[in-house]
C-alpha cells in the first residue's frame, strides 16, 4: 500500500533565506508527470511594520526558461508592527491541475511592499498524482 511519503515530491523553488527586494525563485520546477500540486509558504522570523506586504506568486512557462508570468496562484503574508510579527507562519494553495490548465514549468517568486524589513522564507512545491507510480520509495 502506497503512503503519503510515497505519492509526493517536494521541491523548493523560493530559497530560504533573507531577501530585501522582490526575488525571483532560484529552481524552476518540471511538473511532467504530474496532476496536482501545492504551493507551501513559510515565513520565518520577521518584524513587520503596519502595511507591509509578502506576496508568494506561483509564475509558469511552456518552457524552463522563457518568460514566466503569473499564473494567479499566490498567498499573501502581512502582519501589524512588531518583533516576530510573522514567525513561523505557513500559508499553502493548491495548484491544480498540473500539465492540463498549468503551463509545464513553475516557479514560486516573493514580491514586497516592505521597504524596511526582509522576507525571511521559503517557497515550496509539492507535486502530487504522478503518472508513473510511486514518487518516493523507503
Amino acid at each position: 500500500m502506497r503512503k503519503l511519503f510515497d505519492n509526493i515530491k517536494t521541491t523548493v523553488s523560493l530559497n530560504a533565506e533573507a531577501m530585501s527586494a522582490a526575488t525571483v525563485g532560484a529552481n524552476v520546477i518540471d511538473t511532467q508527470g504530474y496532476a496536482d500540486g501545492m504551493l507551501l509558504a513559510v515565513a520565518g522570523d520577521i518584524t513587520c511594520t503596519t502595511g507591509d506586504t509578502y506576496t508568494i506568486k506561483v509564475m509558469e512557462c511552456d518552457t524552463s526558461a522563457g518568460t514566466f508570468t503569473a499564473s494567479g496562484i499566490e498567498v499573501v503574508f502581512s502582519g501589524s508592527t512588531g518583533a516576530l510579527a510573522l514567525e513561523n507562519t505557513t500559508k499553502s494553495a493548491r495548484i491544480a491541475e498540473l500539465n492540463l490548465t498549468r503551463k509545464r514549468f513553475l516557479r514560486v517568486d516573493l514580491a514586497m511592499t516592505a521597504t524596511t524589513t526582509a522576507w525571511e522564507g521559503a517557497g515550496i512545491i509539492l507535486l502530487g498524482h504522478s503518472d508513473a507510480g510511486a514518487t518516493n520509495n523507503d
